[in-house]
């Protein structure tokens, strides 16, 4: 759904995804195969060579170098938000859909399995990762790092 601003005036778009964010750029993202909402056309642009391997229902997010970063089969990988070419997928050792994707104030990727008892912390530049354990059924899959707050734009969104 798009609504304006000014008019509150609404504009209903189909299709339906778990995860939703905005880049930089103001585009609208989905994370269940990550792709990017053309509003003027009402359609998904998609990597041109398919998706991330086994990606869906997932969050997604978008860290600092312009990638959109999402659940794989079996750990995360990333999208580049501009070209739409898929980049790297990041192997990490819980079982299952990693529900919740984020990237904190300092650019790092953090990930949670869903029903899991642990979060995940993923260096974006070497992959390398930490895991944090001790958790009781979190669930999130939106900004639960608060480090998207460094993406938002004070611009009126294009479409």
């Amino acid at each position: 759904m798009r609504v304006d601003y000014e008019t509150l005036e609404y504009t209903v778009f189909n299709g339906s995804s778990y995860g939703v964010t905005v880049d930089t750029m103001g585009r609208p993202w989905v994370g269940d195969s990550p792709q990017r909402f053309n509003p003027l056309t009402g359609t998904y642009d998609a990597p041109p060579m398919g998706s991330l391997p086994g990606a869906g229902g997932s969050g997604i997010a978008e860290d600092h170098e312009g990638r959109m970063w999402a659940a794989t089969s079996g750990g995360i990988g990333w999208v580049d938000r501009d070209t739409l070419v898929v980049g790297d997928t990041v192997a990490l050792p819980a079982q299952g859909i990693y529900r919740g994707i984020s990237v904190d104030v300092d650019g790092y990727i953090w990930a949670i399995p869903l029903g899991g008892t642990q979060a995940f912390k993923v260096d974006p530049e070497t992959y390398a990762f930490e895991s944090i354990g001790g958790l009781n059924g979190p669930y999130t899959y939106s900004d639960m790092t608060g480090g998207q707050l460094n993406a938002v734009n004070c611009f009126q969104p294009e479409g």
